[in-house]
């Protein structure tokens, strides 16, 4: 899997590009965030439009972090949101996912 976030200040938005390959079939998506706010600490944008759920992403300038959550919207009665659960994505290179691992006692 492979993502490219390009945020642009002046137009208030940011787009997450996501590529994958898995089991001999490609795939592509596109995901556009609102730009909530842009500091020198953080840039936080979010996108509300799918149906059960809420994307924040969160650019960490000093922690050179970049995290994604999604976040149930609540109650709904869309069948498409059944067993839908709230997740959190940590984006970054294999060395960053070995070292949480480690800390984790993950081998």
């Amino acid at each position: 899997m492979s993502t490219e976030i390009d945020c642009y200040e002046r137009f208030g938005f940011c787009d997450e590009a996501d590529a994958t390959y898995l089991n001999s079939q490609a795939g592509a998506s596109l995901t556009n965030f609102d730009i909530l706010r842009w500091d020198k600490r953080e840039l936080i944008a979010v996108d509300s439009s799918p149906i059960c759920v809420v994307n924040t992403l969160r650019l960490d300038f000093a922690a050179k972090k970049v995290t994604i959550t999604m976040a149930l919207k609540g109650e709904t009665k869309d069948p498409f949101c059944k067993g839908v659960q709230a997740t959190t994505a940590f984006l970054g290179g294999v060395q960053d996912q070995i070292r949480r691992d480690l800390k984790k006692g993950i081998k």
